[in-house]
Parts: structure tokens; C-alpha cells; sequence
């Protein structure tokens, strides 16, 4: 009999494989549960990334703390990632009161960089600080080889990123495989080797042309004359290096306008150029040597040039002067 229970209390042979079976199944499954989990993440933190990136650079349109963000304050797109973080080693690219003169009137507009627009618990240095959510390596040349961070720069911190080229400005993570692929797929149908991307574009941060701008006059003129007016825009200036010369930029419109100013006169001026948004000057100005001309004055005399915040893609309002 006490042969026979030790019998049964035994497992066979094929039990224990069936057992095994089962086991390495669930191990398995939970291996492959926990790697789609951490690839989610991965995911994840990437896209918040490139979020955080245009919104540092172009704002999030929500404007009611003032028009602020690195495109608004310089006049222009970042060269690199690391300018979002860190100030420039170069005062001349930092904030500062570039002045303009209209006749006897001076602008005053600040003009440079004051970040930081964004912000890394790590050092700025450190070529990790901003990395995508997969390691930050990628493959900057289409090459074949993660090749984006061999050398420990820390302008990109291991993202693709193509300056603005008059078109678009891209920043593009290359994914878990780190090899260039697809963009703008980013992670669907749950495959995490595609890259994910944003792009910037003219609208994001410029009045684009063709636009025009509406003036309400307040006062009549002093005397019966017509006048040829312009509404000059004045804006933030940078070169081609991103240096900010101490200097503002005026936006002519297309034609000027010979008008006798009545009060209540409603006039609109339009514009062919690009115009950088954030809070720009605008003045109506006589101009009757060209629309171009650097010799110009405020009409009429005693007037100061008005500060409009001007929002990329809006429709600018009807300003009164």
C-alpha cells in the first residue's frame, strides 16, 4: 500500500515537461509584455521631447503672458537644440535695447536671446541632457551608421536637426533602431523603429504675405494737403550668424498712399515680405522720397510709434493712431 501512494505522489515525466512548457511560455509572454511597455515609454518621452522643442522655439499659442519664445525674441529660428537651453556664448546674441530713429523719435525694443526656453535637470554640457527617449543616437547622414552623437557634441544631443531653409526647420528622433527611416510615422501600428518628427514651418512664427495692416486715423490733418504715407513696420533684425546687430529691421508695404486725413479715416497699407511676429513697432510715416527711404518722419509731427504684439497666422487688428 505505501508502495503504491509513493507511485501517485510522483509527477511523470511528460507532466514535468507539459509544466515546463507552460512556464517558459508565461515567462515569455511577461518578457515580451514588459519590453512593449518600456518601448511605450520610450515612445512616449521622445514625442513629449519634440513637443517641448516647438513650443521653446514657437510657443504654444496661448499668448495671453505676452508673445514669448526664441523665434518672438531673436527675429529668427535657432541654429541648434543647445541655444534653447543655455545662453549664447556671444553677447552680442543676448537681450538687449537695439534702438531706431524716426525723424527725432527713437524705438526702443529689446531684441536678443533670454531664455532659457526650456528646461534639463541636467547640465546643458552634458550630451545627454535632451535626448530622445531611445538613446539619442542616430543616423544624422543616412549612412546606415548611428553616427549623430560619436563625437559627444552637444548642439543636437544626438537628434537629427536641419536649420530652417527658408522652408522648414525639422528636429526627427531615428527611433529605436536609431537608423534613419520613414519620418512622421512615429510609433504606429506600435513599431518604434520608425522616426518621429516636427517640423516647423514659415506660418508658425511670421505673418506670411501676402497680409495687410489697417490703420484708424484719430485726428484729422493739420492742414488740406494730401500727404503720401507709409505704414512701416519695425521688427527684431538678426544677420545670417544669428547675431543680433543692436538693430531693428522696417518693413515697407508695397505702395504708399496719398491721402488728405480726415478723422475716422480707416486706410490699409499691404505687404509682400515675411514679417517675424512678437511684439513689433508700427509707425505711419511720411514718404514721399521712395517707401524704402531711410530718410522718413512720423505723420503727423509729435506722434510715437505704436508696440503691437503680432502673432503668427493672426489676422493683425485695425490700429488706431
Amino acid at each position: 500500500m505505501r508502495e503504491q501512494m509513493r507511485r501517485q505522489t510522483g509527477l511523470t515525466l511528460l507532466e514535468l515537461v507539459v509544466s515546463l512548457l507552460v512556464m517558459t511560455i508565461l515567462t515569455s509572454v511577461a518578457i515580451t509584455s514588459v519590453s512593449g511597455i518600456q518601448e511605450q515609454a520610450r515612445y512616449e518621452k521622445t514625442v513629449r521631447r519634440l513637443d517641448e522643442f516647438k513650443r521653446a522655439i514657437v510657443g504654444d499659442g496661448d499668448w495671453s503672458q505676452g508673445i514669448r519664445a526664441y523665434a518672438f525674441d531673436m527675429g529668427t529660428l535657432p541654429p541648434n537644440l543647445r541655444l534653447l537651453a543655455m545662453a549664447p556664448v556671444t553677447a552680442e546674441m543676448r537681450w538687449s535695447d537695439a534702438v531706431t530713429f524716426i525723424g527725432p523719435v527713437s524705438i526702443h525694443m529689446g531684441v536678443g536671446w533670454r531664455g532659457p526656453y526650456l528646461s534639463t535637470t541636467a547640465s546643458p554640457d552634458d550630451p545627454g541632457a535632451l535626448r530622445d527617449g531611445f538613446g539619442g543616437t542616430g543616423d544624422c547622414d543616412g549612412d546606415g551608421v548611428p553616427d549623430c552623437d560619436t563625437s559627444l557634441d552637444t548642439a543636437n544631443y544626438g537628434w537629427y536637426y536641419a536649420p530652417f531653409d527658408g522652408v522648414s526647420l525639422t528636429v526627427r528622433s531615428h527611433g529605436a533602431d536609431a537608423l534613419a527611416g520613414p519620418a512622421g510615422i512615429c510609433g504606429g501600428d506600435n513599431d518604434y523603429e520608425e522616426d518621429c518628427e516636427r517640423k516647423i514651418v514659415l506660418n508658425d512664427w511670421t505673418i506670411a504675405p501676402p497680409f495687410s495692416v489697417s490703420v484708424r486715423f484719430l485726428s484729422a490733418d493739420a492742414d488740406t494737403n494730401a500727404h503720401r504715407l507709409c505704414l512701416r513696420i519695425y521688427h527684431r533684425k538678426t544677420d545670417t550668424d544669428n547675431n543680433v546687430n543692436n538693430n531693428i529691421a522696417a518693413l515697407s508695404p508695397v505702395t504708399s498712399r496719398s491721402l488728405d486725413v480726415v478723422t475716422g479715416l480707416t486706410v490699409s497699407w499691404n505687404y509682400d515680405t515675411p514679417l517675424p511676429a512678437g511684439q513689433n513697432h508700427l509707425a505711419v510715416v511720411e514718404c514721399d522720397g521712395g517707401i524704402t527711404d531711410s530718410t522718413v518722419a512720423l505723420y503727423p509731427p509729435g506722434k510715437f510709434p505704436v508696440a503691437v504684439d503680432m502673432r503668427p497666422g493672426s489676422v493683425t487688428p485695425v490700429i488706431d493712431w
